[in-house]
């Protein structure tokens, strides 16, 4: 049967705050829609009615707050049977959920690679390549890079540049043993060394390793690939010279689970063919399902036509201007982020002048678990504004979603006929739209809250208006209600000065005198 006045109570844990309670969703025919459920919150205990719940009909209440910062929170609420009705298992009218407050341990994917000279004569020069990559989703500030470049090698010089927002702890330096603790390294950072160095005077084999290592307190979810090595044949004669390059390509976002297609070329510059060269590329644990395909062009030939897993190719032949197209799927984690790097390899008696594009990527891919939620909010600095003053509008942006907003637009109407408008943020006002549009933002992050602000200054011409922002994205969003936000701007009255005690005393004197005279006329 139907149920009337059905009451619930919900005992909130200690320490909560900012406790806001709210009915967001009924169903059944008969059951009482949420604007009729009464709703409070009041010392510790969110309470309400439910005036008709019909059989099978339900009410979700929806209670958010912010959690202390340690601690066990025990949550149990109560459904009370209404007078005169019978409830025949009254056992579950009460539920309680546990919820443990804690610092997860910050993630963050650190890789390295290190290509270099293969082949080089006694006393000529060794050139290597470091790659330093943060695939996140934490920040790996304060990790330590060491390459200690054996004594062999001689005249060590190296120079340092960054990336995305990564800090280099040194621009150059010399010397063989490198060790750099990197003090700014966020998600998506990257840092590449080059070292270059002279090699001995006889002939023999060199193994250079470089080693990455996290910081206290961070754990790294693929530890495998924090250490990269090359190897170097010096010999007596000349070797031959052939500039190999690669590139590599896939996507910056992927859904949870979903296919990652990444498309690898490895080419041969010259001048002379580098018949064996190897082409390798180790995938992330979290990709699964890898599969492969590899096609050579003009006269190049793989090993292989296909296979699955990890690509270690070697390119039976690569003539002068051949090319092998690497082709791959594999199947993405559920939540994330991970990165893919390829490298070649040119074969044993064979020099690569240039070992700056022997890297292809890395590709850093955002694992998007559900769509993104873009908020935009306006607040005014001054809320007594009259006539005439200038405005200080602020616009601040957040995204509440799951997953980060790529290309994000934010933009900013205010009253038409304003004069005096100052936009920060490389904004661009348009008088005739009276609208200011900021610069794209490539990425939002997910649960940043918020992320960034805006101020527009301006004089609006008349006596009130409406200031309006929001802000847009090509991916997909949870809600687009909460995305436009309004603010109605409305002036107080100025007020007429008043005159002074003085003249006014002045004026009553005045006043009296001219009546005096009149009664003696």
């Amino acid at each position: 049967n139907a149920a009337s006045n059905v009451t619930f109570t919900d005992t909130l844990p200690a320490g909560l705050t900012s406790v806001t309670a709210a009915c967001t969703s009924t169903a059944g025919t008969g059951t009482s829609a949420c604007a009729a459920v009464t709703l409070s919150v009041a010392g510790g205990v969110a309470s309400g009615a439910v005036p008709a719940l019909s059989s099978g009909g339900s009410v979700v209440l929806t209670i958010e707050a912010t959690v202390p910062a340690t601690g066990t929170l025990t949550n149990t609420v109560t459904v009370n049977v209404p007078p005169g009705t019978v409830d025949p298992t009254p056992t579950n009218n009460v539920s309680s959920t546990q919820t443990v407050v804690a610092t997860p341990p910050p993630l963050a994917d650190l890789s390295v690679s290190k290509v270099g000279t293969t082949a080089v004569a006694v006393g000529g020069a060794v050139n290597y390549i470091v790659e330093i990559v943060n695939a996140g989703p934490g920040s790996a500030d304060g990790a330590t890079f060491v390459d200690n470049v054996p004594a062999a090698l001689t005249a060590v010089s190296w120079t340092c540049t960054s990336s995305g927002g990564a800090l280099c702890p040194a621009a150059a330096g010399t010397g063989n043993a490198i060790s750099q603790v990197i003090a700014t390294l966020p998600a998506n950072g990257r840092l590449r060394y080059a070292i270059s160095a002279t090699a001995p005077a006889s002939a023999t084999s060199i193994t250079n390793t470089a080693t990455v290592s996290l910081p206290a307190g961070t754990t790294d979810p693929t530890p495998n690939n924090n250490a990269s090595s090359s190897l170097l044949a010096v010999t007596s004669a000349p070797p031959l010279i052939a500039d190999l390059a690669i590139t590599k390509i896939g996507p910056t976002t992927v859904s949870a689970n979903g296919t990652v297609n990444y498309r690898i070329v490895a080419i041969n510059n010259g001048p002379v063919a580098a018949d064996g060269a190897t082409v390798s590329d180790v995938f992330a644990p979290g990709l699964t399902a890898v599969n492969w395909t590899c096609v050579g062009s003009g006269g190049a030939a793989c090993s292989a036509a296909s296979g699955t897993g990890n690509i270690a190719l070697t390119l039976s032949t690569l003539p002068v201007s051949g090319f092998v197209t690497i082709d791959v799927t594999a199947r993405a984690p559920s939540s994330g982020a991970f990165q893919n790097t390829a490298t070649i390899t040119p074969p044993a008696g064979v020099q690569d002048p240039n070992s700056t594009d022997n890297v292809g990527g890395p590709v850093i891919t955002q694992v998007i678990v559900g769509p993104a939620d873009l908020v935009t909010r306006i607040s005014i600095g001054n809320p007594n504004v009259q006539p005439g003053d200038p405005v200080t509008a602020t616009v601040s942006l957040s995204n509440v979603g799951a997953s980060p907003a790529g290309n994000v637009v934010v933009t900013l109407q205010i009253p038409s006929d304003s004069t005096n408008v100052v936009v920060s943020n490389g904004g661009v006002f348009n008088p005739t739209t009276s609208t200011i549009t900021w610069p794209s933002i490539p990425l939002v992050p997910a649960a940043t809250n918020p992320f960034s602000s805006y101020t527009v200054t301006f004089t609006p011409a008349g006596v009130g208006g409406t200031l309006g922002s929001t802000a847009s994205t090509p991916d997909a969003e949870v809600s687009l209600t909460n995305n436009p936000s309004a603010l109605s701007l409305t002036f107080l009255a100025k007020e007429i000065p008043g005159a002074p005690w003085w003249l006014l005393f002045v004026g009553i004197l005045a006043v009296v005198g001219f009546n005096r005279r009149r009664i003696l006329l």
